[in-house]
């Protein structure tokens, strides 16, 4: 076995630990170097994202139900009185129908009823390209009425009406623009129809053929 000197000893113990350092100061700089290149942080991070939609602003009306038929018929005429009927089921001689107006429908429960399907409250008018005269004519017994009434079909939908409520029925106006039924119509679900009835009389000598009045009803946005 060869002899070591305690000069190389020393010497080896001087390399080793020379060696040492040197590898600590590497690890060292290359922790460094990945920690400038990719820092290490306990820090939270967040992003941002949209989510977007437009609603439209809709002024809408229209007929749930379109048509009221009082069907074909005529007056007796030994009758003393018109025949009338309206859309709530009243009519001429009650349960005598026939001995007064022959071969009619007596509608019940057939009013047209209008919708705001919209998403703004309106303010509506009616109007009818026909009044009593046009409509119907003549005047024995008595004149020719062509009238209609307005009410709420659901709670709430007009808080006023302005034209004759349920079975208080006016003149139909075929006028201008007709006439002002509701200044605040809402549009919410549950509360946003009205119901229109119609009453006509009808006079023996009134002029034979089909008739038709068109009704129009008209929404302005509040």
């Amino acid at each position: 076995m060869v002899d070591v000197s305690n000069k190389t000893v020393a010497a080896m113990l001087v390399l080793s630990i020379v060696f040492s350092l040197g590898i600590t100061l590497f690890a060292l700089n290359r922790m460094q170097a990945i920690a400038v290149g990719h820092p290490i942080s306990g820090l939270a991070v967040s992003g941002t994202s949209q989510t977007n939609l437009t609603i439209q602003s809709m002024a809408s009306l229209v007929f749930r139900n379109n048509s009221v038929q009082f069907g074909v018929g005529y007056t007796n005429t030994s009758a003393t009185s018109n025949c009338w009927m309206n859309t709530t089921g009243g009519r001429s001689g009650g349960a005598t129908l026939q001995h007064i107006c022959v071969n009619f429908t007596a509608p019940a429960n057939q009013g047209l009823i209008l919708e705001n399907n919209g998403n703004r409250n309106l303010t509506v008018t009616l109007n009818s390209s026909m009044n009593a005269t046009t409509f119907i004519n003549g005047s024995t017994p008595g004149p020719a009425n062509f009238s209609w009434s307005i009410d709420n079909s659901e709670a709430n939908t007009c808080a006023t009406l302005n034209l004759g409520q349920y079975e208080n029925f006016t003149t139909v106006n075929n006028s201008g623009v007709g006439n002002n039924i509701c200044t605040n119509m809402g549009f919410v679900d549950t509360n946003n129809t009205m119901r229109i009835d119609f009453l006509v009389s009808i006079p023996a000598d009134a002029l034979a053929g089909t008739r038709q009045a068109t009704l129009t009803a008209t929404g302005t946005e509040i």
